[in-house]
């Protein structure tokens, strides 16, 4: 197993994951050319950077202040040898957004699990294609549009019901792929219990405000990460309306 030196532990809240520990690691190496030193005392010798770097990885995990202190204690002990050795296998690979950009974290099967069994959101699309919005943001060409959240429930004699929440908006390059996607999406039909359930991992979240005759509204904005969000926020009202 990969043994790391903590570098920085922190705590942050993002979506859809809520309240999570942010921990930064480099890898600690066992140096060469140093079998004979380790033969006399006993001691194993490691090559490590204790500041970030090119090669620094970041991890996310389910927030506990247990944890956490376990942690920052562990971060204190590499010059004794003792490094954090976690199971990459209960990690997968995920994109998560950060003032310099997105990055890429090990993200822990936990807070996936989580909001899988969580997931009970899902959204009506629209009714047809016309409600889809082709704009050009900044020479790249989008789609965006609206879906209404809502929540399914089963009934006691097997069927089932839902209801219509806020609207959220959802933006996607404007190519030939998506659009195949988004037709096929506006043909579901919520009275056979077919909903859309996207991947929100698969997009950059924030919350908007929209300002109406009856005061200002928060929605949900998921822009797909094969946009630049910087672009689309930069030019939000162009792109939405």
């Amino acid at each position: 197993m990969k043994q790391y030196v903590i570098i920085d532990i922190e705590q942050n809240t993002v979506q859809p994951d809520g309240k999570v520990l942010i921990v930064k690691a480099n890898e600690a190496k066992r140096s060469a050319g140093f079998e004979h030193l380790e033969k006399m005392f006993g001691k194993t010798y490691y090559n490590f950077v204790t500041h970030e770097c090119d090669d620094t990885e970041v991890f996310m995990l389910p927030f506990s202040e247990e944890f956490a202190q376990n942690l920052v204690r562990l971060a204190r002990r590499y010059e004794d040898g003792e490094f954090w050795t976690p199971n990459m296998e209960e990690f997968m690979d995920a994109k998560l957004s950060t003032p310099k950009g997105i990055i890429t974290v090990h993200k822990s099967m936990v807070l996936v699990n989580k909001r899988i069994q969580k997931e009970t959101q899902a959204y009506i699309p629209p009714v047809a294609d016309w409600q889809f919005k082709h704009k050009v943001v900044d020479g790249i060409e989008i789609v965006s549009f609206s879906a209404t959240k809502t929540t399914i429930e089963e009934t006691p004699d097997g069927g089932f019901s839902w209801d219509s929440g806020d609207m959220a908006f959802f933006v996607f390059p404007d190519d030939e792929e998506n659009i195949q996607a988004l037709n096929n999406l506006i043909k579901l039909d919520p009275h056979k219990k077919q909903f859309w359930r996207p991947d929100v991992s698969d997009f950059y979240h924030t919350r908007i405000s929209m300002n109406g005759p009856f005061g200002s509204t928060e929605h949900d904005l998921y822009i797909s990460y094969d946009l630049p969000t910087d672009s689309v926020l930069d030019n939000l009202q162009e792109a939405l309306w």
